[in-house]
């Protein structure tokens, strides 16, 4: 970080915009979740015209 910011904006700065630990980002791990179910449903339902293939047929 600049060495002009004073010691307590650098403070406040680095815990504003800390990364967020994975074990808190609700948001990436609902995406896991949704990716995985995804997966999961694709290896259940390898055939496209199974109407239970999570990818949808496109018209010819």
């Amino acid at each position: 970080m600049n060495e002009q910011v004073n010691a307590t904006h650098r403070a406040i700065l680095n815990r504003m915009f800390r990364p967020i630990p994975d074990d808190y980002d609700h948001l990436a791990r609902e995406e896991a979740r949704r990716d995985a179910a995804y997966e999961r449903t694709r290896r259940a339902h390898p055939d496209p015209r199974d109407p239970d293939h999570p990818d949808e047929l496109e018209e010819a």
